[in-house]
């Protein structure tokens, strides 16, 4: 799917679960994460090591659970308490690309992006021409 999974909150994340889309075991919240891409309706997850018996301490153990929610983390109907988890949120949207080019071969000064009066690196320009070009090299 499409976008990218923002996940900095180690809280976890108790939804209404009328937003939960799908509950599985997932060994990793990466897991979490490339199920929400692929998954259409999805807006947040939730990884969290479930002790079966004592659900609500979430406990770590060996039963790795996700949880993948219609609704984004702020929602109203979210609540993120204390514990051991990984929450995660689908993002797309206009998020800047970085590339950051360092070649090994040719100095700054013989690019033609950077002023050299010579034609010496037509694509590169082209690609500078449509990005941000540092000029102190």
């Amino acid at each position: 799917g499409d976008g990218s999974c923002n996940s900095n909150h180690f809280q976890c994340l108790e939804g209404d679960k009328s937003y939960l889309l799908q509950k599985f075991d997932a060994t990793t919240p990466y897991d979490c994460c490339k199920t929400c891409l692929s998954t259409s309706n999805c807006q947040s997850w939730t990884h969290y090591y479930v002790n079966t018996t004592v659900h609500y301490q979430y406990q770590i153990t060996d039963n790795p659970m996700c949880e993948l929610y219609s609704v984004p983390l702020n929602h109203t109907s979210m609540n993120i308490t204390a514990g051991n988890c990984v929450n995660g949120e689908r993002y797309v949207g206009d998020r800047p690309n970085f590339v950051l080019f360092y070649p090994d071969t040719v100095r700054a000064e013989y690019l033609s992006a950077y002023d050299f009066p010579f034609k010496t690196t037509p694509r590169i320009d082209e690609f500078a021409k449509n990005g941000v070009t540092f000029m102190n090299h």
